[in-house]
């Protein structure tokens, strides 16, 4: 299971439950990796505007857990997130033939490109390599401030959840959309 997880800034936005999306991103996949894997290896991967490999394929789920918090949103890669690109390069990883999906938690919300161009280009690669996404969406859909760094005062940046984007995704590609309260550890 190749798990990817945005790390753009708009993950520090607390719109889970009085939770930021990267505390309820880490939250979920710490109840993942708790449990004895059964032989199932877990990379691990950030998302920004490029993608940046964290974990090679394992079952250290103390080693997985402890990179997820090693990571700050928005302080590594670039800014942004573009899975038009990340999920290509994620793809691309992949050894052919191997058993393999592609574990995609973020809010959804591309900012490099047009929503349909990164999701024609990202669905293009997972077909080729008939590889399975399953995305886990996290994030309000109407407009939230982004927590500021260091910018001068004024309005700040919003972000909008696209759960939408990331359907289109799972389901082209063969995988599906994933709801919070999921059981990762039975699905995989």
């Amino acid at each position: 299971v190749h798990v990817v997880v945005d790390a753009s800034r708009s993950m520090l936005v607390p719109d889970c439950n009085g939770r930021s999306r990267w505390e309820a991103a880490t939250a979920l996949l710490d109840r993942l990796w708790s449990k004895p894997g059964n032989g199932v290896q877990f990379s691990l991967d950030i998302l920004t505007g490029d993608t940046i490999p964290l974990m090679p394929p394992g079952e250290d789920g103390g080693l997985l857990r402890d990179a997820m918090r090693a990571v700050k949103p928005g302080d590594i890669g670039s800014p942004g997130t573009s899975l038009g690109r990340g999920i290509p390069q994620v793809a691309a990883t992949v050894e052919k033939k191997a058993p393999a999906v592609i574990l995609l938690v973020s809010d959804g919300e591309e900012t490099w490109e047009r929503g349909d161009d990164a999701q024609e280009r990202a669905l293009a690669f997972l077909r080729k390599a008939k590889l399975p996404l399953y995305a886990l969406p996290l994030g309000e859909t109407s407009p939230q401030p982004v927590p500021a760094a260091g910018e001068p005062a004024g309005t700040p940046p919003t972000s909008t959840a696209n759960p939408r984007l990331l359907q289109v995704l799972a389901e082209g590609s063969g995988g599906r959309l994933l709801g919070p309260g999921e059981d990762l550890a039975a699905l995989f």
